[in-house]
């Protein structure tokens, strides 16, 4: 049909928008009935009127038209056939050019609307409409750069901020979490982490025990698929490490398993047993009991496992009694390699454990011969006039056993009843601990591997970190349950033993599969913790595995962070979506209504209050390779963030760092300081004071071997390589070169403005000084003698650096710029335009560039390339420093941390905040295993790097 239509148009619409007009064109033309089929893009439409006149006529006009899209506009071609009387479907042109004047008008009074988005997906921060077809997914809800900036600090890396799939991700800053807006680690308040399986969660775990222990930090890792101990002990790792595993046999290869006596440390150093040695011991006595089925029920079950606590309570006080009154008989047999004049046996003393306490569950008679053995043994230290015994004597806890001994023995039990029926829960519960148990040599003092507490973990800082490696494999199941709760169990009574502490070295516990801990209520644990300085890190696979509704919701709304990794399903999007505040999103809706007379288009736009997610855009999280949802509670509250969790993307962890934990306050200086240099030798360190004094401090002890007075000293000094002299210069323009020994040398009259910086020429024997003017004095060291001046920048100048390898002086000035001087003319051989006031230039030696601070921007100059590159874009910036040797950087901020650099490939190491106040000046030793820093002007602190 499209060959015989002789009419053809190309109209700027698109096909389907032409097929929403043509009613409106056909009904322009008068004609009706239309039918139109946008599968093929054709249309007909019929006039059929009867005219009166002398004559009575009918017209009778068939409309065609054919329409296809063609690269942005539509191409139509129509024709009207005239089957009028005697027509027989000629062509009727006037009628078909009036159909082009109806379709233009119709097509072009009528705009086409905006397609809608099909399918949208609007970014973290971005601008929704309201208008779409198909899905929508919307993370405009989601934290932008900006607003995710300040996490881009702290010990533990969260990840790296992240939007979108496959080749098309954006990825922002790395995150980690840091301080809350109190300048308290935000891990104290503790951290949720829920993630299904093979989302990602080993990797975490792992990459943030590395990032704890580098930051120097008391590590708890419950391991439970017992893979992780090579992952993470390596020659590496900092401090005390101890690995203990429920596995019952140790393959060849395979890691030595250390010891733990749950029983020790208990006891009282004085009085032995106290009304708190009571109460841990009914603590040690729960964990080990399993609860579930007994309690909560009521009747005779509840009523059983109340006694067995009692009983087991009661059971463990004996024990401890026997240790106090008798510790020679907790001995063992020890193995000899060689014999020593016949002998073939020595013994050992060791603390009563689990093992003993299973002897007493499971044997009367044994039971029977200690609690008499102890009676004695109380009679007889009654009678010394300075004895302190126990608040509560072996006749109590006999009491408190009444109901399993014998009526012969004193007791009550039914006669019918053996001892062991009563005990039998208490002695299944003990069983992985007796002689034969696979825990039996895992839990006493003496054997292979290393005797370890969990109070290494410290109430007070210890002198290393310390990591305890937990391998509570899935596979072992009743052991690793019993081993887990009797750690946890121990583990808070540390921690309430730390509140009171100012100082303690930080904890981080990382509790994988927390639901398989016995009795662990997660919503207390969080909240002591918190008070212990201690990070608790919680893991589920869903947030059902928390247990009831009440309690899940209670953890959501206390605990400091939530990560999300991989996606949210069921009712844990559920629980998140509803902790998360509402919102408002525009809702727009179009109508089309087509009359003759044209088409008229309303758009009725409103705003619905919505949850912040729906579960399809929870479902699959758009963040890269590893997507997480990380949610931080802070005040005010912060928006979640998208997170890929790709370790890859993260700064590579090259080295560790010590924290703020060692730094020792070395040095009060008398007036604010102004400068700190590190002596050649790396023994000495130079402090120069406001007052223009300077002091030189001993490494070894941090003791003042020798002062420069003010009239000597400087607002700038320099030392020369060899240590024998000091440059100074001075606020009224002279410099100063005097002995190390402190005896002036010359005094130079040099400038008439105060000296702003200073450096020694070692290859020209020469010094040159620079003022607040921009002018550079070149003098002879040795004569004192006029060199050179040099009217060098239009502003004060703030740094001078000798590279005498390239026979080059560079001067940086308030007035953006950098010049290269050449020392035999002393004429400029190259510059550089920063375009913002320079503070301070540094040499990276072999690297064979520069480190230029501006006001907030660190830049690399690299020689090799005579190109300027920025390092990074930082707020609050206050100074920094360079080890060459070393190849690391550091940034000082006013927030009181300081940021380290791999200056090998210039990625972040890692960010301390280590006080409350501005760092105000910085150095770092040559070696890179030192620093200092002044932070509160007048007073300097050591802090050690390790190698």
């Amino acid at each position: 049909m499209t060959e015989t239509l002789s009419f053809n148009d190309e109209l700027p619409v698109s096909p389907e928008w032409l097929q929403e007009l043509l009613p409106v064109a056909i009904a322009r033309c008068r004609f009706r009935d239309p039918v139109i089929n946008g599968d093929t893009g054709t249309a007909t439409a019929t006039r059929d009127i009867s005219k009166s006149g002398v004559l009575e006529k009918r017209e009778s006009l068939q409309l065609v038209v054919n329409w296809h899209g063609s690269e942005g506009f539509t191409v139509v071609s129509w024709s009207v056939f005239d089957y009028s009387h005697d027509r027989g479907g000629i062509e009727n042109q006037g009628i078909s050019r009036e159909f082009q004047n109806a379709i233009r008008f119709t097509v072009y009074g009528t705009p086409e609307p905006r397609k809608p988005p099909h399918n949208p997906e609007i970014a973290p921060g971005g601008d929704f409409e309201g208008f779409y077809s198909g899905n929508l997914k919307d993370y405009s809800f989601c934290a932008t750069a900006s607003e995710a900036e300040h996490r881009a600090s702290g010990v533990l890396p969260l990840g790296v901020q992240a939007y979108g799939e496959g080749d098309g991700v954006w990825y922002g800053n790395p995150l980690y979490l840091g301080d809350d807006r109190t300048g308290k680690p935000l891990l104290y308040k503790g951290v949720l982490v829920c993630a299904p399986q093979n989302s990602g969660k080993t990797a975490l775990i792992v990459r943030w025990a590395r990032a704890a222990n580098q930051a120097g930090y008391n590590v708890l890792i419950v391991d439970v698929k017992g893979n992780l101990h090579n992952k993470l002990f390596n020659d590496e790792w900092r401090g005390e490490k101890y690995y203990l595993t429920t596995a019952p046999v140790q393959n060849h290869g395979e890691p030595t398993c250390d010891r733990i006596n749950f029983l020790a440390g208990l006891l009282d150093p004085v009085r032995g047993i106290t009304a708190v040695t009571s109460d841990r011991i009914k603590q040690l006595a729960t964990a080990l009991l399993p609860s579930e089925g007994w309690t909560g029920r009521g009747g005779k079950d509840e009523f059983f496992y109340i006694n067995r606590v009692i009983w087991l309570t009661a059971l463990i006080h004996i024990l401890l009694l026997k240790q106090i009154y008798y510790p020679w008989k907790f001995s063992d047999d020890r193995e000899i390699t060689e014999w020593l004049d016949g002998e073939a046996e020595e013994t050992r003393d060791r603390a009563a454990d689990l093992s003993d306490l299973y002897e007493l569950a499971l044997s009367e008679a044994i039971l029977l011969k200690t609690i008499e053995e102890i009676r004695q043994a109380e009679t007889i230290k009654s009678q010394e006039s300075v004895a302190i015994l126990p608040e509560c004597g072996v006749d109590y806890w006999e009491r408190e056993l009444a109901l399993l001994i014998d009526a012969k023995h004193g007791g009550s039990r039914p006669a019918n009843e053996s001892y062991q029926s009563f005990t039998a829960g208490i002695k299944q519960a003990l069983e992985p601990f007796a002689r034969h148990g696979t825990l039996h040599r895992k839990i006493k003092d003496n054997g292979s591997g290393r005797l370890f507490r969990l109070e290494a973990l410290g109430a007070r800082a210890p002198a290393e970190a310390v990591t305890i490696l937990l391998a509570a494999r899935e596979q072992d199941r009743i052991n690793a349950e019993t081993l887990l709760s009797l750690t946890i169990a121990r583990l808070q009574q540390l921690l309430f033993d730390r509140m009171p502490e100012e100082n303690p070295r930080p904890i981080l516990l990382l509790l994988d599969e927390t639901r398989r801990i016995r009795g662990f209520e997660a919503n207390q644990y969080i909240t002591f913790a918190r008070e212990a300085k201690a990070g608790c890190v919680i893991v589920y696979q869903s947030l059902d595995q928390i247990g009831m509704e009440e309690k899940i919701y209670e953890i959501l709304e206390n605990v400091g962070t939530q990560i999300y990794l991989g996606s949210l399903v069921g009712n844990t999007a559920k629980y998140f979506i509803n902790l998360l505040p509402k919102r408002y999103r525009a809702n727009v809706s179009e109508n089309l209504q087509q009359a003759s007379g044209g088409s008229t288009r309303t758009r009725v736009s409103s705003k619905e209050l919505i949850d912040a997610f729906s579960t399809n855009e929870l479902y699959k999280l758009p963040a890269g390779n590893y997507p997480a949802i990380v949610y931080i509670s802070d005040q005010p509250r912060e928006k979640p963030i998208l997170v890929d969790m790709d370790e890859s993307k993260l700064p590579n962890p090259i080295s560790s760092w010590e924290a703020a934990l060692n730094q020792q306050l070395i040095y009060s200086h008398t007036t604010t300081i102004q400068q700190l240099q590190f002596w050649p030798d790396h023994q000495f360190l130079a402090v120069g004071g406001e007052d223009e004094s300077i002091v030189f401090l001993r490494l070894a002890d941090y003791a003042t071997v020798s002062t420069l007075p003010s009239i000597l000293g400087g607002s700038c000094f320099d030392i020369s390589p060899e240590g024998n002299l000091i440059i100074t210069g001075k606020q009224d323009g002279r410099v100063m070169i005097s002995s190390s020994t402190g005896s002036l040398v010359k005094s130079l009259e040099a400038h008439t403005t105060k000296v702003t910086a200073i450096a020694f020429i070692p290859s020209i024997g020469s010094i040159a000084s620079a003022d607040e003017s921009g002018l550079i004095v070149i003098h002879d060291c040795e004569t004192g003698s006029l060199v050179k001046e040099i009217h060098a920048h239009q502003a004060l100048i703030s740094s001078l650096i000798c590279l005498d390898s390239r026979q080059l002086l560079l001067s940086a000035s308030w007035d953006g710029t950098i010049h290269f001087w050449q020392y035999d003319e002393w004429r400029e051989t190259n510059s550089i335009d920063c375009g913002k006031p320079i503070i301070n230039i540094l040499d990276t030696g072999d690297l064979y560039s520069l480190i230029i601070q501006n006001e907030s921007e660190l830049s690399i100059y690299s020689f090799e390339e005579n190109s300027l590159k920025s390092l990074v874009g930082v707020q609050g910036l206050t100074c920094i420093a360079y080890a060459e040797n070393a190849r690391v950087l550091a940034i000082g901020f006013s927030d009181g941390s300081i940021q380290f650099w791999n200056g090998a490939n210039w990625q972040p190491i890692t960010t301390q905040k280590l006080c409350k106040e501005a760092i105000k000046r910085l150095a770092i030793a040559p070696n890179g295993h030192q620093a200092v820093y002044s932070s509160q002007n007048k007073e300097l602190i050591f802090l050690p790097l390790p190698s």
